[in-house]
């Protein structure tokens, strides 16, 4: 164990969060092998990436006043995808992943309520338990406008045929941050964009 978490402990000194995947990955690889009953210990068990001096960071910037034009204005173009403008709106006033909105059905929005199911977060896998979100004004018109665009599908967002937007957020607006300073992914953008609403009380 000595020998496998000091081999990690050097990674981490030079990039500790690919330190802290390394660790997960060498106690998921322990654990297979155990199942299989190709080694009978796993010395990585009680080890965690705090105790290898990984620290979790904590996000805290926030878009401009600038920036929020940018977007806005980006958006709202003529020429934008009026689909991925809706899901950038909708993914800012639920607070919630991209992803959970294009594994959206119909039926999980009812009577005001947006029920996302215990598959279809991130967290359902060891809750069992749905997200319960309160459906707004402005997110319920939205999301009929989103619904006049599904072609009559099961899921809220479609592609033109009709059938489930399967790409992940990273994909449908890997454009969106070469238009912001310091950006390189949409994930931060719609994280800082989240923390701005909220301290501009939009």
């Amino acid at each position: 164990m000595v020998r496998n978490s000091w081999l990690i402990e050097e990674v981490v000194k030079i990039k500790s969060t690919i330190g802290a995947w390394i660790l997960l990955y060498a106690k998921t690889a322990h654990r297979w092998g155990i199942r299989r009953g190709i080694i009978c210990l796993n010395p990585l068990i009680d080890v965690t990436s705090q105790d290898l001096g990984v620290k979790t960071q904590q996000g805290e910037r926030v878009l401009n006043d600038n920036e929020l034009r940018v977007l806005f204005a980006l958006i709202d173009a003529p020429d934008y995808n009026p689909r991925n403008a809706l899901i950038i709106k909708l993914a800012l006033l639920f607070g919630c992943w991209i992803g959970e909105l294009l594994k959206a059905k119909m039926t999980d929005f009812t009577k005001g309520i947006w029920t996302v199911p215990p598959e279809n977060h991130k967290t359902g896998r060891k809750s069992k338990k749905p997200i319960i979100r309160p459906i707004i004004p402005a997110a319920k018109e939205l999301i009929k406008t989103a619904k006049k665009l599904s072609h009559g599908s099961d899921y809220l967002f479609t592609v033109l045929e009709g059938k489930t937007l399967c790409v992940g957020g990273h994909i449908v607006f890997k454009k969106m941050a070469c238009r912001f300073e310091n950006y390189t992914s949409f994930a931060p953008i719609k994280n800082a964009l989240f923390l701005s609403l909220i301290q501009h009380n939009i």
